[in-house]
């Protein structure tokens, strides 16, 4: 008769069912990773386009408005790139570490389903980068070219300028602004009229 001694090796898992193991926590981990880039990416679409849109267009006039919402979304285009390329990556080791092991025909379908919307996703951050923004802007800019607006800008920037002069200080003998004031008629710069 033979002694079968129930030891604590006997409870350890397998060398099969580590890598199992492995390859679920790194399934889930690009899992996470790609559905908090998709969330960001979506996140930054919505307030955008839901809350800084109409508030841009209400608030600052046609010509101005659409450049600066044009120039935000340039801005996140960057990151919407970045986003599209981190969930990209994500389902490329999820591709790799689930081709190991072998699954029913419904979650084959969803993984390949799931693929194809991560690189349509993609394709659209490009597309969106690369054709619609530039697309977006370059009627306005020839309609504030067209419209004789273009010198309106070095307007703001003098307006700008003379807004952002300091505050009185404590000190009394400094009356001088830190900032300059822009030269305009009656200046001390200003050439003759």
């Amino acid at each position: 008769m033979t002694d079968d001694v129930f030891t604590e090796a006997d409870l350890q898992p397998s060398p099969a069912e580590r890598r199992s193991a492995r390859r679920r926590l790194i399934d889930t981990s690009a899992a996470a990773l790609a559905v908090g880039a998709v969330g960001l990416w979506v996140g930054g679409i919505v307030a955008l386009e839901a809350c800084v849109g109409p508030a841009v267009r209400g608030l600052v006039p046609p010509p101005l408005g659409g450049r600066i919402l044009a120039a935000a979304l340039a801005r996140f285009d960057d990151l919407a790139i970045a986003c599209a390329a981190v969930a990209l990556g994500c389902e490329v080791v999820r591709t790799a570490v689930s081709r190991r092991r072998q699954g029913n025909m419904i979650a084959a379908l969803a993984a390949r389903l799931r693929r194809l919307v991560a690189i349509a996703m993609a394709g659209a951050a490009v597309f969106t980068s690369l054709w619609l923004v530039p697309a977006m802007t370059a009627p306005e800019q020839a309609a504030v070219v067209a419209r004789g607006l273009a010198p309106l800008g070095a307007l703001l920037v003098a307006l700008h300028v003379f807004t952002l002069r300091a505050r009185p200080s404590d000190d009394e003998d400094d009356e001088e602004p830190v900032a300059p004031l822009p030269p305009g008629p009656g200046s001390p710069g200003a050439g003759p009229p």
